[in-house]
């Protein structure tokens, strides 16, 4: 199984030499043993309605069957 997260800062994922700040969707797989977390948050996303554009996208191309196919 897979859970696919779509959002902004408040979920992105931060490498530990960038920030201290810490996304709820970078830490999520953490607490669902077996469930793979696919975060495609990224800061800035809700400023900007073609990130989540380009997110939706990115996720339509990594469902196994295809965009609009799961």
């Amino acid at each position: 199984m897979q859970i696919f997260i779509c959002g902004d800062s408040t979920a992105a994922s931060y490498r530990p030499e960038e920030t201290r700040m810490v996304g709820w969707g970078q830490l999520l797989g953490d607490y669902l043993p077996g469930i793979t977390v696919v975060n495609l948050a990224m800061a800035g996303a809700a400023r900007f309605a073609a990130f989540a554009a380009r997110q939706l996208e990115a996720m339509g191309l990594l469902l196994p069957n295809g965009p609009g196919k799961a």
